[in-house]
């Protein structure tokens, strides 16, 4: 049981932690590197980081445990949320959006509706 609590706590910190750094590493571009680049290696080591912290902490938590005796019932619940990497769909379903929009206003052919 404590095993587990810790995994899931270490890892909702880790996902946490991955969402900040993609919501900013377009800004990577503006000092001459790859973001793509940057991002895949910062996350590795954040989840190699990730590995040897669970492997620290599980063996502190367990001489805690020991001494002060763990409910499961006071367990807190994780949550986790999907989200999608395009948030206004793909290239071909904006592509096809736009299009759509043009051809309702006519100013695709250039005509105005009055």
């Amino acid at each position: 049981m404590v095993s587990l609590i810790t995994i899931d706590e270490l890892w909702s910190k880790h996902l946490a932690t991955v969402a900040e750094l993609r919501e900013g590493i377009h800004w990577v571009s503006w000092g001459g590197w790859d973001p793509l680049h940057e991002y895949l290696m910062t996350v590795d080591k954040l989840y190699r980081q990730l590995q040897a912290d669970i492997t620290d902490e599980i063996p502190k938590r367990l001489a805690q445990a020991e001494t002060n005796s763990i409910d499961p019932s006071q367990r807190g619940a994780t949550w986790t949320y999907l989200s999608t990497d395009q948030p206004f769909g793909t290239f071909n379903e904006r592509v096809i959006r736009g299009l759509l929009r043009k051809v309702r206003t006519r100013s695709f052919l250039g005509l105005a509706i009055s």
